[in-house]
C-alpha cells in the first residue's frame, strides 16, 4: 500500500493577506496564512501544526484577546460564498462557521469579550456581519459604508466598550455599537472635514479615547471617539466623533527648497 505522504513541516509567509502575521498572548507561537492552511510555528521548538478547513486562499487571519480563539476567512470562485472559521487554539478543531460573504472575506476580528467574531466582506459583499461564537446567532449584518463612501477594508477593536468597533477603508470611517438583545447594530460615521483617505489599519488606545488610522499615503489620522469617561457601560459616544489631526512626515528636501 502507497501511504499519503504526511505534511510534517512549511516555512514561509507571503504577506498577501492584510495584517496576516499574529503573535500569540503566549508569546511562543505565530500564526499565518499559509495557502488554504492556518500554520501556528513555536519558536521555541521550531514546531509546527496546520488548522485546515478552508477550500481557497485565506485572506485574513485574527486571534482573540487571551489567545483561545483564531478566526479566518478566505477568498472565493466568484459567485461562491467564502466562509469565516473559528478555531480552538489548543485543540485546533473549528468551534464554529459561518458563510455570510460572497467572493471574499476582507478582515475579520474578535470582540475584546471573546464572545463575538466580527468580519467584512470584499467589493463584491461590501457587509459587515457580527455572530455570536457560543450560541452561533447572526447579531445584525448591514452595508459597512454609506453611499458616497468607498469599500470598508479593516475592522478596529475597542479595549474597554466591548460592544463597539470601528470599520475604516476608501474615505470611509465607521463607529459602530452592538445591540445583541436586538440583534442590531448602528453605525456612525466619524466627522473627518474635508480629509479623504485610504485607512488601511486602526488601532484604539486602552482607554478608548483615541483611535489611530494608518492611510494609504502614509498619513496618520487621529480620531477622538468621544465616549463618557464617568459612564463606561455606556456604548454610545456623547458626541459625534471626529477628526483630530491628519500628521504626515516632513520632507527636509521640501524644507530647505523653500528656505532657499
Amino acid at each position: 500500500d502507497v501511504k499519503d505522504l504526511e505534511l510534517r513541516s512549511i516555512i514561509g509567509f507571503d504577506g498577501n493577506a492584510m495584517k496576516g502575521l499574529k503573535v500569540h498572548p503566549d508569546g511562543c507561537s505565530i500564526i499565518y496564512p499559509f495557502g488554504t492552511k492556518v500554520a501556528i510555528q513555536n519558536m521555541e521548538t521550531k514546531t509546527h501544526r496546520y488548522l485546515e478547513g478552508h477550500n481557497n486562499v485565506i485572506s485574513s487571519v485574527a486571534v482573540s484577546r487571551t489567545g483561545k480563539y483564531i478566526a479566518s476567512g478566505q477568498i472565493n470562485h466568484m459567485g461562491f460564498k467564502a466562509p469565516v472559521i473559528v478555531w480552538d487554539y489548543a485543540s485546533g478543531q473549528p468551534v464554529f462557521q459561518h458563510d455570510s460573504h460572497k467572493v471574499r472575506v476582507e478582515n475579520v476580528q474578535f470582540s475584546v469579550c471573546e464572545n463575538y467574531i466580527i468580519s467584512l466582506g470584499g467589493r463584491d459583499d461590501t457587509n459587515v456581519v457580527v455572530f455570536d461564537i457560543i450560541t452561533g446567532d447572526a447579531i445584525c449584518g448591514t452595508f459597512s459604508s454609506n453611499l458616497n463612501a468607498g469599500d470598508a477594508v479593516t475592522i478596529g477593536v475597542l479595549n474597554v466598550h466591548n460592544l463597539c468597533f470601528l470599520t475604516g477603508g476608501v474615505y470611509t470611517l465607521r463607529l459602530w455599537t452592538l445591540d445583541p438583545k436586538n440583534k442590531s447594530v448602528l453605525g456612525v460615521d466619524v466627522l473627518m472635514g474635508k480629509i479623504r483617505r485610504k485607512i488601511t489599519c486602526i488601532e484604539v488606545d486602552k482607554h478608548d479615547e483615541y483611535a489611530w488610522c494608518g492611510t494609504s499615503t502614509g498619513d496618520l489620522m487621529k480620531i477622538k471617539l468621544n465616549f463618557c469617561k464617568e459612564d463606561l457601560k455606556n456604548s454610545h459616544p456623547v458626541s459625534t466623533p471626529s477628526l483630530v489631526g491628519c500628521f504626515a512626515k516632513h520632507s527636509k528636501k521640501q524644507e530647505t527648497t523653500s528656505t532657499a
